[in-house]
C-alpha cells in the first residue's frame, strides 16, 4: 500500500521535505510522489533558513522567535477557530541533544521559558532531580541532612524547611538498614515515593506554591525520575540494600545522563505546556505547529560515520547482507531530515551555526536576531 498523502503539514513543509529526499540514491528507495492533503495554508515567512556566528546567537534567536510567536492564530484542523499558540506548540529538534543542546537550554533557563527534554538524557540536571540525587547521596553517606535541605529549598517548589527535615528521617531509615532486616521494605522507588509523600510533593500543595506551570514541569520531571528508578531497580534487584543505594547513587553520578541518549523514557506522561527539546529519532511519529531544526553542520547533521566499538565487533560483516547499509550514509541522514522537517505543521526554521574546533566548521554569517515580522 502506497502511502503519498501528508495530512500534517502544509504544502510547503512537504515539498521541501520531498525534494531533499529525492536526493536518495534510487536503488535505495521507494520511487513516490508526497501529496499535502491538510488543511495548512502556507505563508510567506513560514519557512526560514538563517545562518548564525555562533550557537549562543542562534539559541538566543530561537528564544526570541518563541517569545514573538506565542498567541499567532493556529488552526488545527479544518472548520476549527483559530487559537493562539502555547510553549507546547513548539519543538527544537537536534540531531544530538547532549552534543547541541546546551546553549539553547542555557538561554531557555535564563528567560524562564518552560522546557522539556524528550526522554532522560538531559533529565539529570534539572533542578528538582538534582534533589532528588542529593537523596540517594545521603544515604550514600556523600552528603549531609543540610544538603539535601539545601537542594529542594534551591528547587524553588516552596516546601518547608521543617517538611524537608522530617524527609530527612526517612532517608535515615534506608541508612540505617542491617542484617536480617526485609529487603522490599528498603526499596529505592518506595524510599523515593515515601520522602516525596512526607515533604509534600503533591499537586494541590506544589500548584499553591509554585504555581502551575511550574508544578507541572516538577511532576512532569520527577515522574520521568521514578522511571528511571524502575529500570535501575529491575536490574539490580537482587543487591542487598546497601549495596543498591550506593551504586544507585554512583550511576546517577557517573553513567545516568548518557543512559538514554535515544529514549523515550516519557512515553505516557501528560505533556505540560512547554517547548519540546528532541532528537529527530525521538520525534518519530509527532508534530507540532513549530519546529525548528538548528545545528544543521557538516559532520553534525548530516552526520558523519562514527568511530570505535560498533556493531560489526561483534557481528561478523559477512553475516550481514549489505553490512556498510548499516554503518549509516548520506542517504539515511536525508531520510532522518525529512523525518525532521515533516513533524512542523506550519512554521519551519532550520539553521546553522559553527561548532567548535575545525569538525564542525563551515562558513559564518549572521542574521538579524529578532525581526519585527516573519521573514522568509
Amino acid at each position: 500500500m502506497t502511502l503519498n498523502e501528508n495530512f500534517r503539514s502544509s504544502k510547503a513543509v512537504v515539498d521541501l521535505a520531498h525534494r531533499v529526499a529525492e536526493g536518495i540514491d534510487p536503488s535505495r528507495r521507494l520511487s513516490k510522489s508526497m501529496i499535502a492533503s491538510g488543511h495548512q495554508s502556507y505563508d510567506r515567512g513560514d519557512l526560514l533558513a538563517l545562518s548564525f556566528g555562533t550557537p549562543q546567537e542562534e539559541a538566543a534567536w530561537i528564544c526570541d522567535r518563541i517569545e514573538w510567536m506565542i498567541g499567532l492564530p493556529f488552526t488545527d484542523r479544518a472548520g476549527a477557530p483559530p487559537r493562539g499558540l502555547a510553549y507546547s506548540d513548539f519543538a527544537v529538534l537536534f540531531r544530538s541533544v547532549s552534543g547541541d543542546a546546551d546553549p539553547l537550554v542555557t538561554e531557555m533557563r535564563a528567560r524562564g521559558i518552560r522546557y522539556i527534554i524528550k526522554g532522560l538524557s538531559r533529565l539529570f540536571q534539572t533542578p528538582e532531580v538534582q534533589a532528588a540525587k542529593t537523596c540517594f547521596d545521603y544515604i550514600a553517606g556523600t552528603v549531609d541532612g543540610d544538603a539535601v535541605v539545601t537542594a529542594w529549598t534551591d528547587a524553588r517548589l516552596g516546601l518547608r524547611e521543617e517538611a524537608l527535615k522530617r524527609g530527612v528521617k526517612i532517608l535515615d531509615e534506608a541508612r540505617g538498614w542491617a542484617e536480617g532486616m526485609p529487603w522490599d521494605t528498603y526499596t529505592i522507588q518506595g524510599t523515593y515515593q515515601r520522602f516525596l509523600g512526607e515533604v509534600g510533593v503533591r499537586e494541590e500543595h506544589l500548584t499553591a506554591e509554585a504555581g502551575r506551570e511550574r508544578s507541572e514541569l516538577a511532576f512532569y520531571n520527577l515522574g520521568r525520575f521514578s522511571t528511571a528508578i524502575g529500570d535501575y531497580e529491575r536490574i539490580h534487584f537482587l543487591s542487598s540494600p546497601p549495596d543498591r543505594f550506593a551504586t544507585f547513587a554512583k550511576w546517577l553520578e557517573h553513567q545516568a545522563g548518557d543512559y538514554y541518549e535515544e529514549s523515550d523514557a516519557d512515553a505516557g506522561y501528560a505533556r505540560p505546556d512547554a517547548v519540546t527539546i528532541a532528537t529527530v529519532h525521538q520525534a518519530e511519529g509527532m508534530q507540532w505547529p513549530a519546529v525548528f531544526v538548528p545545528c544543521m553542520r557538516r559532520n553534525r547533521f548530516p552526520s558523519k560515520r562514527q568511530g570505535g566499538l560498533g556493531v560489526f565487533h561483534i557481528v561478523p560483516e559477512a553475516a550481514v547482507n549489505d553490512a556498510d547499509r548499516y554503518r549509516g550514509s548520506e542517504d539515511d541522514e536525508r531520510r532522518l531530515f525529512y523525518v525532521a522537517a515533516t513533524r512542523a505543521q506550519k512554521y519551519l526554521v532550520l539553521s546553522f551555526s559553527p561548532g567548535p574546533g575545525k569538525l564542525y566548521s563551515g562558513s559564518r554569517s549572521s542574521s538579524p536576531r529578532r525581526p519585527a515580522t516573519p521573514t522568509s
